[in-house]
């Protein structure tokens, strides 16, 4: 994750998170109720609040739920969206397969 890490939270490359806000807002706006974002990275989180915020509307920044690595934490934010029933047990939930 280390050299991953490196490449989201450079300098350089809060150009393309810009771009990639200001394009979502121009083309798709408020279509996400919400986006669940799991085992993000601390600087990456902050990187959005205090740079990306700025350039996304309201609906936009209230409907983000990023979690870091906190399995516990992450877990109970998706059971909050998701039905147990529809997540398998990776995620906290009861689903074992996949079927219809």
């Amino acid at each position: 994750m280390g050299s991953y890490l490196c490449v989201y939270s450079c300098l350089p490359g809060v150009p393309f998170y810009v771009d990639f806000v200001v394009f979502y807002e121009s083309y798709y706006p408020e279509t996400a109720n919400y986006v669940i974002s799991i085992n993000t990275p601390r600087i990456l989180i902050t990187t959005f609040q205090s740079l990306l915020a700025p350039f996304a509307s309201a609906a936009t920044i209230i409907g983000l739920e990023p979690y870091g690595f906190d399995k516990k934490e992450w877990t109970a934010g998706l059971i909050k969206r998701i039905s147990e029933d529809q997540l398998t047990p990776d995620f906290g939930g009861t689903r074992l397969t996949f079927e219809n």
